[in-house]
């Protein structure tokens, strides 16, 4: 059997009804017209991959480039330009960008380890790392601090784990993990 519902019983105001269903057309039509995708290209290979994006509308990540390498780059105003390589390196990724188009993220510097990099006046810098062979800039904020995880130079052969870092004026800072032997990673900074 078929049941209905009383209307009169379960109905609110008309004038009610109408506000909520216009609010929700509206709120709809705002969502659908704020948000695009922007195809970004490539380097002259077939794959790419934003990862951040600032303020100002830059994004960075990586792209295959024509030679078939994973290199890091900015894209901005239409454009894609490579970010390059560390000597010996063949590969980078960038991983933020600040408001000022300096940008962090990781590069090869042998076959097997790399390092954080600041990019920045068109230049990959090589920041280093605590000690060990590897490091991965995440983060980066307008005062050009960056925030990441480095391997240390330990006596423990077995440990390999990462360990935040905070990086300001060519110097590290080490904040060791809360538990002994764990692995911490700074994804985020603020201005502060």
């Amino acid at each position: 059997s078929v049941q209905f519902f009383d209307l009169m019983k379960w109905s609110c105001p008309v004038w009610i009804l109408a506000a909520v269903t216009g609010l929700l057309a509206l709120s709809t039509a705002r969502a659908e017209s704020e948000y695009f995708a922007t195809d970004l290209g490539t380097l002259g290979g077939a794959r790419s991959e934003a990862l951040g994006l600032n303020d100002r509308g830059q994004a960075v990540g990586w792209s295959l480039d024509a030679d078939g390498r994973t290199q890091a780059f900015l894209w901005q105003n239409g454009s894609m330009t490579g970010l390059g390589f560390f000597p010996g390196g063949t590969s980078s990724v960038a991983l933020a960008v600040n408001n000022n188009g300096a940008a962090t993220g990781y590069a090869a510097v042998t076959a097997t380890n790399t390092h954080a990099f600041l990019y920045i006046s068109n230049s990959l810098v090589d920041i280093g790392t605590l000690g060990g062979p590897n490091s991965w800039g995440r983060a980066i904020n307008d005062r050009g601090q960056i925030a990441g995880s480095s391997q240390l130079v330990t006596n423990r052969p077995n440990l390999t784990d990462p360990e935040t870092f905070l990086w300001q004026t060519n110097r590290f800072i080490h904040v060791p993990s809360y538990i002994d032997y764990s692995s911490c990673d700074g994804f985020g900074l603020n201005e502060d």
